[in-house]
Formats: C-alpha cells, sequence, structure tokens
C-alpha cells in the first residue's frame, strides 16, 4: 500500500535579513527505491516526496501576509530550506 502525500502549512525564516515566509501547499508521499523484490526480481527507483502546489507568503513586521512577488521556486537555497522546513512539520 503506498502512503499519500499531505498538505503542509509552514513558517520559517529565510535570507540575509531573517525574512519570514509562510508556506502552503502539497507534498508528494515518498517510496524509497528498492534494489530487487523479495522474488529476486528487479525493483523500482525512488519516487514522490516533491513540494507541489504551494504558495508563498511573506509576514511583513506587522504580521500580515502578503502574496511574495519573487519566484522563490527559482531559488534553490530556498527550496533546499522549505524543504527541510516540510519534513520537520511531519
Amino acid at each position: 500500500m503506498k502512503n499519500k502525500g499531505y498538505h503542509f502549512d509552514v513558517t520559517f525564516f529565510y535570507g540575509e535579513d531573517d525574512q519570514e515566509y509562510r508556506v502552503t501547499g502539497f507534498q508528494s508521499a515518498y517510496q524509497p527505491a528498492v534494489m530487487y523484490l523479495s522474488n529476486g526480481d528487479p525493483g523500482h527507483p525512488a519516487e514522490g516526496g516533491e513540494i507541489e502546489d504551494f504558495e508563498v507568503f511573506k509576514i511583513l513586521d506587522d504580521g500580515t501576509e502578503v502574496e511574495d512577488e519573487d519566484d522563490m521556486e527559482e531559488d534553490g537555497k530556498f527550496m533546499e530550506e522549505l524543504e527541510y522546513a516540510v519534513g520537520e512539520s511531519e
């Protein structure tokens, strides 16, 4: 039986100015790689675990949230921090 993915809602600080962000979205279920099945047949590669359909909100000093206009999906370091934050929220 495959695990289902899940929705997440995480808040974390990012960048030189420690800007606070809130990100909501969905992470697909991760299925680890299997080299061989119990009957000796070839296994399968790892799949899933991708963060999908997410929205990024910048939290201003007064606590209001605004949709982030920067394309944070293109920022590799931001995505690494997001993956870490989502993993910690499980």
